[in-house]
């Protein structure tokens, strides 16, 4: 894979931030309960548990998760 221009990655990372903020809390209907977007869940999509990466290509699977939630905010 190519790496990600770290000034790009900053750029989606911090837009992405903003949105899922934004987002608050949704219900879910499945689980039937409200489902809170917290900062706790942003970290989740960064790092498979806290302080640590997902992968050694940790920059480009965090970038490509980055870019799919922006598909995802036209949701809600």
């Amino acid at each position: 894979m190519l790496p990600i221009d770290q000034e790009k990655f900053e750029k989606i990372k911090t837009l992405a931030k903003e949105n899922y903020q934004k987002i608050g809390k949704i219900f879910c209907p499945y689980l039937k309960q409200d489902i809170q977007f917290n900062s706790e869940g942003f970290d989740h999509l960064l790092s498979k548990s806290w302080n640590k990466g997902r992968s050694t290509v940790s920059t480009v699977e965090q970038y490509t998760r980055l870019r799919l939630l922006s598909i995802a905010f036209d949701c809600f």
